[in-house]
């Protein structure tokens, strides 16, 4: 390091300065430091729970690749496939607990764990990206069932459904009257009708959508709804929530409900799927149970319908929403697209499976994931996004396709594999040019999402 020398010549004035900076300037480093060190003991730091995450590599990667099962979360080289950690949930029942939203972004990974285990509870769970070390959580009561998660500028957004149960009353001390003369009964007009009281021991749900600060999980607001929440979406500051047959439009600023829409007829098998928003326009399906579905499509500034599509004669997968297209497929194996702003089939095209999974669009193409019943496999299609003309398919023996997800650079998805002791899931990488593949990987547990940042 360079050091500072007094040149001759200099006045005992200027030498005096001179000394008299660098002390000063010793002196304020020093006081920066301790007040950094201050600042880093007296941070209020969120509560972390127990993990078992065991580290593989130490190294990060440039591109990993994120699969959240009932058993672990488990972070992967993208390229190779190698695993890097494994985040092991806090139980050993695999049917108790799972992981079904895994969100990458930058050096945190964000997780929902859902748990029907009295023993744990739900909680939103933030990871180091590099280690799978526990950065922040927070928990939920026994009695609350985590869904959706959703991460919009610095801010975590967890959708948590609570069961309550209203409680017997009270039997009353039995009083002996004192016996009186008998009055004649009065007649209640007839437009009176006596209000029945509420039943005990009936369960009412209620949803609430927390917003955490993702840096650090503290608490920033609260949004409460009646009835169960399904699924969220944020877009421009709005939260749009799915509650059963009704898609609804919450200011996050505020708080206040700017419109909602009944979708559908009321009938118990019918629920939503989606929301998915973009370019000002709100789409989400209604699904008939195992029959038919429906996709709709709202102007997301107030609610006003813009369309809705021909009936779907069987249920209809999730949506992929990109360049004022939207993608989706059915039960019975046909892939459809359709204008958002207009309404407007483009095309559609049949293929040998079903489609329960949503499709994903990367450079121009749409990658299609699909499980063939008749010879036990899954399949992947690509296609050109603008005709729905194929490119290439690929078929894997065995299994059931659970998830996909894609890049740049690849196809990555999963498929399960059950036996009468243990359950377990392939994890791919296909050559997203030709469909050819780069690698695989087994993990415990049956994964219910892949993500790749």
């Amino acid at each position: 390091m360079k050091q500072n020398v007094l040149q001759p010549g200099r006045s005992g004035v200027q030498r005096f300065g001179l000394i008299s900076a660098v002390i000063f300037a010793a002196v304020l480093v020093g006081g920066m430091v301790g007040i950094i060190q201050l600042a880093h003991h007296t941070t209020n730091q969120p509560t972390t729970i127990n993990n078992s995450a065991s580290t593989a590599a130490q190294q990060n990667t440039l591109s990993s690749t994120y699969v959240g099962s009932s058993s672990n979360v488990v972070s992967m080289d993208a390229k190779t496939g190698k695993i890097i950690w494994t985040y092991n949930l806090p139980a050993a029942d695999l049917n108790t607990l799972k992981a079904p939203r895994v969100i990458p972004a930058g050096d945190t990974v964000y997780i929902a764990l859902m748990s029907f285990n009295q023993k744990v509870k739900s909680a939103i769970i933030a990871l180091d990206a590099l280690n799978g070390h526990v950065r922040w959580s927070h928990q939920f009561d026994t009695t609350s069932e985590i869904g959706e998660l959703a991460l919009a500028n610095g801010t975590l957004y967890g959708e948590v459904n609570t069961n309550h149960v209203r409680p017997a009353p009270p039997t009353p001390t039995p009083i002996q009257p004192t016996p009186r003369p008998a009055l004649p009964t009065p007649t209640p007009p007839a437009s009176i009708q006596p209000t029945p009281a509420p039943q005990a021991g009936v369960a009412t749900l209620s949803s609430v959508v927390y917003a955490f600060n993702a840096a650090d999980g503290k608490e920033q607001s609260t949004y409460r709804f009646e009835g169960a929440v399904d699924h969220i979406t944020i877009s421009s500051g709005v939260l749009y929530t799915t509650i059963n047959q009704n898609l609804s439009a919450t200011n996050l600023s505020t708080g206040q409900h700017l419109w909602s829409a009944s979708i559908g007829d009321g009938g118990t098998n019918q629920f939503l799927v989606g929301p998915r928003v973009a370019n000002g326009i709100v789409l989400t399906a209604l699904e008939n149970f195992n029959r038919s579905g429906m996709i709709f499509a709202y102007n997301a500034n107030n609610g006003t319908k813009l369309w809705q599509s021909n009936l779907i004669t069987t249920e209809t997968s999730s949506m992929t929403v990109t360049n004022n297209v939207v993608y989706f497929g059915s039960m019975q194996g046909t892939l459809y697209a359709y204008d958002a702003r207009q309404g407007k089939l483009l095309w559609s095209i049949s293929t040998p499976g079903t489609i329960e999974t949503a499709p994903s669009v990367t450079n121009g193409v749409v990658y299609v994931p699909e499980f063939v019943s008749s010879s036990n496999s899954v399949q992947v299609i690509a296609l050109d996004a603008s005709n729905g003309q194929r490119k290439w398919h690929v078929s894997l023996n065995g299994g059931q396709m659970l998830s996909l997800t894609t890049n740049n650079d690849a196809v990555y998805l999963s498929t399960s594999g059950i036996t009468d002791t243990n359950t377990s899931s392939k994890i791919y990488a296909l050559h997203n040019t030709d469909g050819s593949q780069l690698w695989s990987n087994t993990i415990q547990g049956s994964a219910e999402t892949i993500a790749v940042n």
